[in-house]
């Protein structure tokens, strides 16, 4: 993605079902979204130092609204101004929810996940402090158990660190192009982090029947790999598969049938909806700006992660999908969602 792309993350219930909503409209709290440069969006673990803060959004006293309403009522998307200048190269970008709805019995619940992103870039702007994720947020303070049914605790404090200033670094500005996580030669269907590839080419019915195993094999690889955002590509593969049966059944041994075709659906433009307003926001802010309706220019196509990495795992810390259903525990009170790209 460029310099200053937006970035928008899909919060959902459940993650092959965004109908379901983004999260029950008692999971009041705030939003806060973090980056943090890596040399490896796909070695990298993601936990430890690094991370620093460019988006938060506490309660709005005018309106007694939270981030999190603001959210469910934005179809889940929660979208972010990239900071202009920063230095080009591999990051993570990790939204978060922190769900206040049972905070005051010690369960204050965090709904996190990671995107994989590259910055073409020919800032060398850096942050001038960094946070560790775990570590950055205390339990046990009025951030993490404040009471969001009771007006008299009002004031919010938002919890962890500031909106990170930044600096200019050590390094050279200098346009950076991305070598990793690129889409594989030869990929006609994407699913995640799977690709699907080209079978044999046959002219007889043992090369046929061979063509069509390697079609399910690959199938088989697609739902194994497959993340809990769903099988959408896995099943359209399916469908290639089922058609070379009916090739091989029907004796037409000169295949396969459209051959080196692209089969991943194109990608579309989604409406991003309200963009929240980026202010910076320290950590003992009362209350966050009122949010913005954003220009048609800003409605147009996203400029999310639109190249995962394949062949890889993502950090084991923070996944960039969520795990099917609603309300898988992590670590203490975290949980994932799934990120549009």
């Amino acid at each position: 993605m460029r310099d200053g792309a937006l970035l928008t993350f899909e919060f959902r219930q459940w993650s092959t079902n965004a109908s379901r909503g983004a999260l029950p409209r008692n999971h009041k709290g705030p939003c806060a979204v973090y980056l943090k440069k890596v040399d490896s969006a796909i070695k990298d673990r993601g936990a430890g130092d690094g991370w620093f803060k460019i988006f938060a959004y506490g309660l709005d006293l005018d309106t007694n609204r939270w981030c999190s309403d603001e959210l469910i009522d934005n179809r889940g998307l929660l979208s972010v101004q990239l900071p202009k200048g920063l230095e080009g190269g591999s990051y993570l970008a990790r939204p978060e929810i922190l769900a206040l709805h049972a905070a005051p019995v010690g369960d204050p619940q965090f709904y996190t996940g990671c995107a994989q992103i590259f910055l073409e870039s020919s800032g060398n702007l850096v942050p001038e402090s960094t946070v560790s994720i775990p570590g950055y947020v205390d339990y046990n303070t009025p951030s993490t158990n404040f009471d969001v049914w009771n007006k008299k605790k009002l004031p919010y404090t938002l919890p962890g660190p500031a909106i990170a200033k930044l600096k200019a670094g050590t390094q050279k500005a200098s346009s950076m192009k991305q070598t990793e996580g690129l889409r594989p030669e030869g990929c006609i269907m994407e699913n995640g982090q799977w690709c699907g590839f080209e079978v044999p080419s046959y002219t007889d019915q043992k090369g046929c029947w061979a063509s069509h195993e390697n079609c399910w094999a690959q199938s088989r690889d697609c739902y194994a790999k497959a993340t809990p955002s769903g099988f959408v590509g896995c099943k359209l593969w399916d469908d290639k598969c089922t058609d070379l049966r009916a090739q091989c059944k029907a004796k037409n041994f000169n295949g396969p049938p459209n051959k080196g075709k692209d089969l991943t659906p194109a990608k579309k433009p989604i409406d991003v909806g309200k963009i929240l307003p980026q202010a910076s926001l320290s950590p003992d802010t009362k209350s966050s700006p009122k949010p913005s309706t954003p220009s048609p220019e800003k409605e147009a196509p996203n400029t999310t992660p639109s190249t995962p990495s394949y062949g890889a795992n993502k950090p084991a810390t923070d996944s960039a999908s969520a795990p099917e259903g609603y309300g898988k525990r992590r670590s203490v009170h975290q949980r994932r969602h799934v990120y549009r790209a």
